[in-house]
């Protein structure tokens, strides 16, 4: 059920103690679990321990993760589990060049923004109308408008 993310993982613990294999589904759960305690970093020692274990990183793992690291204002995190992903074989999407976008722009850093929009162009991945978002939030935040002109062109 909805808000009950602490009870359902020690539900899953407790299948995985007893010898049951719960794969990616039980990593999501404990992942967003540790999030939303507010412990990234207990998020990201706990998910690096799953993958030097055997567990395959998957999409929603990482995307999960590094937003989560943007939010908490890890701008080192999630810039470090975008490069993380590829070494585990884990294909970036606009989902995660935006979040770490995110996190730049939340640090108050947009010329670090716009330099991740080139780099999502550069990887072949098409921002979306949020990644234009984040920008323009960010950069009016600044009061600034011909800054913002020449950070978007």
């Amino acid at each position: 059920r909805r808000g009950e993310t602490a009870e359902a993982a020690r539900t899953l613990r407790s299948m995985q103690e007893a010898g049951m294999s719960l794969g990616s589904n039980f990593s999501q759960v404990e992942l967003l679990d540790r999030v939303r305690q507010g412990n990234v970093s207990a998020a990201v020692q706990w998910l690096e321990g799953l993958i030097a274990g055997g567990l395959e990183a998957s999409l929603v793992l990482c995307n999960s993760l590094i937003q989560s690291c943007a939010e908490a204002r890890s701008v080192v995190q999630a810039v470090g589990w975008l490069h993380r992903m590829r070494s585990l074989r884990v294909a970036p999407d606009v989902v995660s060049y935006n979040s770490v976008i995110n996190a730049h722009a939340g640090a108050g850093d947009a010329t670090k923004a716009v330099q991740w929009l080139s780099h999502m162009l550069s990887a072949g991945i098409e921002p979306n109308f949020l990644s234009y978002r984040i920008l323009v939030r960010c950069v009016a935040h600044r009061g600034d408008p011909h800054h913002a002109d020449r950070l978007l062109k």
